[in-house]
């Protein structure tokens, strides 16, 4: 999203119209989103939905050069 228009709430819109459309279309579950493990702004967001946190992801770096 650009920078602009972060924090005005359409990465909520966007996930509520998603889960609505999915709702009428007859789904009880759905996995949503890869969210990294220190992506705290997103967490935030799932649970101030109602929606469980069941998994995050984690990247890992290794030097290569060396």
């Amino acid at each position: 999203m650009l920078e602009e228009f972060r924090g005005r709430g359409l990465d909520s819109l966007f996930y509520v119209e998603t889960a609505r459309a999915l709702l009428r279309k007859g789904y009880s579950w759905v996995d949503m989103s890869l969210i990294a493990e220190n992506n705290e702004n997103m967490a935030i967001l799932m649970r101030n939905l109602g929606w469980e946190l069941y998994k995050v992801y984690r990247t890992y770096h290794m030097d290569l050069t060396s």
